[in-house]
This record gives C-alpha cells, sequence and structure tokens, in this order.
C-alpha cells in the first residue's frame, strides 16, 4: 500500500504530476537571448595648470580603459571609436586655451596609440575653457577644469558642431 503524502492540502504525487504536464507543455529549447550590450568605459586624465603633458600616474585610469577597449574591439571589430576631448580652466586667452587642450588631447591619444588603439579610430576634440566642470570667473586656476576625456563610442563617429573642434586624430596631429 503506497501512502501520498499531503503538501498543503494536495499529495506530492499529485503535484509532481502537475509539474510534468507543465514541462511538456514548455518548448525544448529556449530561445538565445539577445548579446549583452557593450561595456561602456571612460577615463580621465589631469594635468597641471599650463601643462600638456601627463605625469605617468595619471594616466593609470587611460591604461584600465585601453585595455578594455581593445579586448572589446577583438570580439567585435564593428563600428568602434574613439574619442579624447581635452579641456582647460580659464587661466590664459581662449585661444591659447584651445590650442592648449587640443595639445592635451593629442598626449592621450599618442599615449593610447602606444597601449596599441588604432589611430584611425581616434577622433581628437578640443574644447579649450568652453565646457568647464567647474565654472569660474576669467583666470582662475581649476585642477578640475584641467583634464581629458577619453572614451569609446560604438556605432558612427562623433559629428562635429557645438562649442568644441572636432578633428580625426591624423588631421589633429597634422594641425599640431
Amino acid at each position: 500500500m503506497s501512502a501520498a503524502v499531503r503538501v498543503g492540502g494536495a499529495s506530492v504525487l499529485s503535484l509532481w504530476a502537475m509539474l510534468a504536464a507543465l514541462a511538456a507543455q514548455q518548448p525544448s529549447e529556449l530561445p538565445t537571448p539577445p548579446p549583452p550590450a557593450p561595456m561602456i568605459v571612460h577615463g580621465y586624465v589631469y594635468f597641471d595648470s599650463g601643462s600638456d603633458v601627463a605625469e605617468d600616474d595619471r594616466l593609470r585610469a587611460l591604461r584600465i580603459v585601453v585595455g578594455r577597449l581593445i579586448s572589446q574591439v577583438e570580439e567585435d571589430p564593428g563600428l568602434h571609436h574613439a574619442y579624447v576631448m581635452g579641456m582647460a580652466d580659464t587661466v590664459g586667452s581662449s585661444e591659447d586655451n584651445l590650442a592648449l587642450s587640443r595639445r592635451r588631447a593629442l598626449s592621450v591619444a599618442d599615449e593610447a596609440i602606444r597601449l596599441g588603439v588604432d589611430p584611425a579610430r581616434i577622433q581628437v576634440v578640443s574644447c579649450g575653457e568652453a565646457l568647464l566642470n567647474r565654472p569660474t570667473a576669467d583666470d582662475v586656476e581649476e585642477p578640475l577644469n584641467r583634464f581629458v576625456l577619453f572614451d569609446w563610442k560604438v556605432g558612427s563617429p562623433l559629428q562635429s558642431g557645438g562649442v568644441c573642434s572636432l578633428q580625426s586624430y591624423s588631421e589633429a596631429r597634422a594641425a599640431s
């Protein structure tokens, strides 16, 4: 004689029968999940006042980002574009700061290329003092405004327009 164990008013045997019936109704293969979204990575490199030379310890974030980006491109060599966006504080003239921000961006781009990024994938954006992290009056030193943002974009390259100058790496290097 078999005794059915009861759980909450239903026998365990009937619960197993219900689970088997549900399993029989399910498709044998589940659909393939979509691929994961690409990892978004970016980094900042900060500079001393008036300088376009990045100290070695300040390039650590760039090295981490570049390592991730190169592995991502190896997995999916589609349309990936890096851009380096140089900024300056308000010390000096607007024209001088635009040129300084371009030199800073090129300095970071050169390091990214040395680390293995294809120069054809790099765009150089020079903003000078047009986009300040921390707004200040003219001729105010502000370390948070002296940086290069290194970022990666999947899809079409950036389009020119706005307050910053946009060039391919080769155009920016030729103009410097």
